[in-house]
């Protein structure tokens, strides 16, 4: 039987659907003038931030920064 995951960029997605898997990730925030804060989870990040874990998937999978943040997988 095939597993429910896939493997993209060595980010785990559930298949099929390409839903970022979020357990055993931690973030970390990058702010503007290099301070790092990691977070063990998506969900910590967003509680800490005020932000919801959607745009922080976006960023993380972007690249791309939100509000002079970058998110990047620990």
């Amino acid at each position: 039987m095939e597993s429910p995951y896939e493997q993209i960029n060595g980010i785990r997605f559930i298949r099929d659907i390409n839903k970022l898997v979020d357990r055993g990730h931690q973030i970390i925030v990058i702010d503007e003038i290099n301070n790092r804060k990691t977070h063990d989870s998506i969900m910590e990040c967003a509680k800490d931030l005020n932000i919801d874990r959607g745009t922080i998937k976006r960023y993380l999978l972007s690249g791309k920064k939100f509000k002079g943040c970058t998110f990047v997988f620990a």
